[in-house]
């Protein structure tokens, strides 16, 4: 579903189909809080959208720098947990993950990292890898959700332009086109007249301001629909499965009530959602016995 479309649905649970109680840009912080709740809250199995693969990561004297977005294109979900895997960019060879505390261990050096059995762990918001001569390694992992309130940092800009490099911006041209972007760290609003993208560049041409520069690169903005108030771009989709969305809005729906002081219609939402999460959570169970690797999956009423 669209920004649109998550923000109707929202309004249907907390009884406001006419949008008085609740505003809409409350609805999306509730929301894009929602989406972050259920990632936080869902087994990885479920998360499919957000698995990403990096491949040729640089590794230096043993270590990557920062596993953040310039790093990456997206920032890690779960910290460390969100590593799903890594293998050596030059050999091919899949990695064994290591806990920082056993590290100890690798003084021994039968259990030490080699070209044929590469070992890594993460310390730090980095990858170290052993042994330290590989120098590039492919990473496999969960990325943070885009928000839903399309916010994002500007690159640069002129008097009639702002740039920005954001990957949670659309590759589709127009797409933004009689939308509004409100400068956030200048507090100033400029109308959007023509939308590019040329990879890794997008471009907006906006109105003229009168003097200065529309944004300058650091400039937190955020895309508005020309009502001020809707922040209903038609055909931004939230990155979750289709199936798992509605969890996301019953977690906003719940902190509506909450925001609206009704603390019983807050308890039961929460509550309700919590259980369909442990429903799907419990779908899964881990193999048991010698031999055995993974997860499998149970079959239901099984």
């Amino acid at each position: 579903m669209n920004t649109h479309e998550l923000i109707d649905m929202l309004a249907l649970h907390v009884e406001d189909p006419e949008k008085r109680n609740f505003t809409n840009p409350f609805k999306v912080t509730a929301l894009n809080n929602g989406v972050m709740k259920v990632v936080q809250e869902l087994r990885t199995d479920y998360l499919t959208e957000l698995q990403y693969i990096k491949t040729g990561v640089t590794v230096t004297a043993g270590a990557t720098a920062a596993l953040t977005s310039s790093l990456l294109d997206y920032n890690v979900l779960r910290g460390g947990d969100g590593v799903i895997a890594v293998k050596d960019a030059g050999t091919g060879t899949w990695m064994h993950r290591i806990t920082f505390q056993s590290l100890g261990k690798l003084k021994n050096q039968y259990l030490a990292g080699t070209k044929d059995n590469p070992l890594y762990y993460v310390f730090d918001n980095k990858i170290y890898v052993q042994p330290t001569t590989i120098t590039s390694i492919d990473v496999y992992f969960l990325r943070q959700p885009s928000t839903l309130l399309h916010k994002f940092t500007a690159s640069g800009g002129s008097q009639t332009t702002v740039t920005s490099t954001n990957t949670d911006l659309s590759e589709t041209e127009d797409i933004y086109n009689d939308t509004v972007i409100y400068n956030i760290t200048t507090d100033a609003y400029f109308v959007v007249n023509d939308y590019a993208f040329s990879s890794p560049t997008a471009t907006f041409t906006v109105d003229d301001p009168g003097g200065g520069t529309a944004a300058a690169a650091g400039n937190e903005c955020v895309l508005l629909t020309h009502d001020f108030d809707s922040l209903t771009i038609p055909g931004i989709a939230c990155d979750l499965n289709l199936s798992i969305q509605e969890l996301a809005v019953m977690f906003a729906e719940a902190e509506c009530w909450q925001m609206d002081r009704q603390i019983d219609r807050w308890k039961t939402a929460f509550e309700a959602v919590n259980a369909r999460i442990k429903v799907l959570n419990d779908r899964y169970e881990a193999v048991q016995g010698i031999g055995t690797l993974g997860e499998k999956r149970t079959q239901l009423g099984g």
